[in-house]
């Protein structure tokens, strides 16, 4: 049901999902024979840890995405290296399930960063769009979406702190 809702008139439904939501289908014998023919495209990002104070940020303040098309600052959710650590292991933790599970149902997924994404959008939808065998404008956006990047002031002071309060607990040993 969720495909064919999503489905566009020229054949191409997407689900975008965290690994513990794709499980039940795999589970089913005929929706696991239907997604392993799919065409998986894995999204990540190079800065695990830019991701990780992304994810804290948005459980801390409720602020997840912006519309509207337009760049938005992100609320202040203040500093917990904790939490931020406990991000990072999710988010890794995540990133591994994914791979057992590509290599154990024998899908090689295309690969696309967060970063090839922002940096080149009509290139890398273009590229996702060829590997599933459809045409469409090389010069297209994610701003029709309607969803921008949120930024926040305060990323790099995050990201110092975090590093600095790991070489700490490292060389005290926790």
């Amino acid at each position: 049901m969720v495909i064919a809702g999503s489905r566009t008139p020229n054949g191409v439904a997407q689900i975008k999902c965290d690994l513990a939501q794709i499980y039940p289908f795999l589970a089913d014998a005929e929706s696991f024979e239907r997604l392993k023919t799919a065409t998986w495209v894995y999204l990540t990002r190079q800065d695990i840890l830019g991701q990780a104070i992304s994810r804290y940020r948005g459980f801390k303040t409720g602020f997840w995405h912006s519309t509207g098309g337009k760049k938005t600052e992100s609320p202040d959710a203040g500093y917990d290296f904790e939490e931020i650590r406990r991000q990072v292991v999710f988010i890794t933790d995540m990133m591994a399930s994914f791979e057992r599970t590509f290599a154990s149902i024998g899908v090689q997924p295309l690969r696309i960063s967060y970063e090839e994404l922002t940096a080149n959008e009509g290139g890398t939808l273009k590229k996702i769009a060829d590997a599933m065998g459809i045409e469409i404008d090389n010069d297209l956006t994610l701003e029709a979406s309607g969803y921008s990047k949120v930024a926040s002031s305060n990323t790099d002071e995050l990201r110092d702190r975090f590093l600095a309060d790991f070489k700490s607990a490292l060389v005290a040993g926790g």
